[in-house]
């Protein structure tokens, strides 16, 4: 894929990182938003091909993490929230 779409295309994608899309239509939606329309009509069927690749491979290593995904996200919070906190306090 690096060679078929330009750096700036890349940088968008990447940008797309964690968001979560359900169905194929939400996903040709969001990256056509970030994109165009015009990209995601030449270049749609090798994002999806690589969205849906990357997909499998996460899920192949680390589907069990999504037993969890609720504790990580409350976690990933107060982990946040804490750095906040302390961070403030450094420089008073």
């Amino acid at each position: 894929m690096r060679d078929e779409l330009d750096k700036n295309c890349l940088n968008k994608i990447t940008k797309l990182l964690g968001i979560k899309a359900p169905d194929f239509i939400s996903f040709s939606e969001v990256i056509t938003k970030k994109l165009g329309r015009k990209i995601w009509e030449e270049k749609g069927k090798l994002i999806s091909q690589a969205a849906e690749l990357g997909r499998r491979k996460f899920l192949e290593k680390l589907a069990w993490l999504l037993n969890y995904e609720k504790e990580l996200h409350n976690a990933s919070r107060s982990r946040k929230r804490f750095d906040r906190q302390h961070s403030c306090r450094n420089h008073r």
